[in-house]
């Protein structure tokens, strides 16, 4: 992050106002097309991007996370969790900076903390802690397949538009019932529904559950069987 930000006056707080930016923008532009909804569109799609970054940059990260330390790799024995760990906590350090953007949200819009709200908090952990498996994964396979990269940036792109990020499932009918069997959808509602309403709808922290499970089993799997030979992908 020193590095990215390196000479910038402002530093990591361009972080900050680029997120601003982005919400407001696009809370111009796509509040017409939230429909009739009882809670701030604004802060629907402050929340739900602040989440979808963070996924996002996990993800990203994640198929990088191996190779671009191939040179600390081959000179330093240094367990290969490391670079995880340092990916993760970079991500978690940036959606920091960004969380402002939320916070100051509630603020100007009088929306008082309650212990509803507060039910975002074990959201934000199994995030953050499924974010480790995700690398784990993504990082062993993309050492392997290089083509593997770049084809989950474009799964990505294409997931975006296909996320409740900057329109309402509501506003869609029948479509929007579809929209909650993608995992990004439903971690994104672990954390914005108790800051939209105060409660969780127990078919998410199901399948965020579930999901989070699946991927912690898969990543250890396929990390125990290639370990050893990521030093020689890389």
């Amino acid at each position: 992050l020193k590095r990215r930000y390196h000479r910038a006056a402002f530093g990591l707080l361009w972080v900050f106002f680029s997120f601003f930016a982005f919400v407001f923008v696009k809370a111009v532009v796509f509040d017409q097309f939230a429909g009739d909804i009882a809670f701030s569109f604004p802060m629907y799609l402050a929340s739900g991007f602040l989440v979808w970054q963070f996924m996002n940059g996990v993800v990203t990260d994640g198929t990088d996370v191996f190779v671009s330390a191939a040179n600390w790799l081959k000179g330093v024995p240094i367990p290969l969790s490391t670079f995880v760990f340092q990916s993760v906590v970079r991500n978690v350090v940036t959606a920091g900076y960004a969380c402002m953007v939320v916070v100051l949200l509630m603020v100007y819009e009088g929306q008082a903390v309650t212990w509803g709200t507060l039910l975002a908090l074990p959201g934000i952990a199994v995030c953050v802690v499924t974010s480790v498996w995700v690398q784990l994964l993504l990082g062993t396979v993309a050492s392997r397949f290089r083509d593997f990269k770049h084809l989950v940036q474009t799964i990505m792109r294409i997931t975006f538009f296909l996320t409740p990020v900057l329109w309402v499932p509501g506003a869609l009918g029948r479509l929007g019932e579809y929209t909650y069997w993608n995992p990004f959808a439903n971690f994104i509602e672990v954390i914005r529904m108790p800051l939209l309403y105060g409660s969780v709808d127990p078919f998410h922290w199901a399948y965020v559950g579930i999901f989070s499970s699946l991927v912690a089993v898969v990543s250890l799997i396929v990390f125990a069987l290639c370990r050893h030979r990521i030093i020689y992908w890389v």
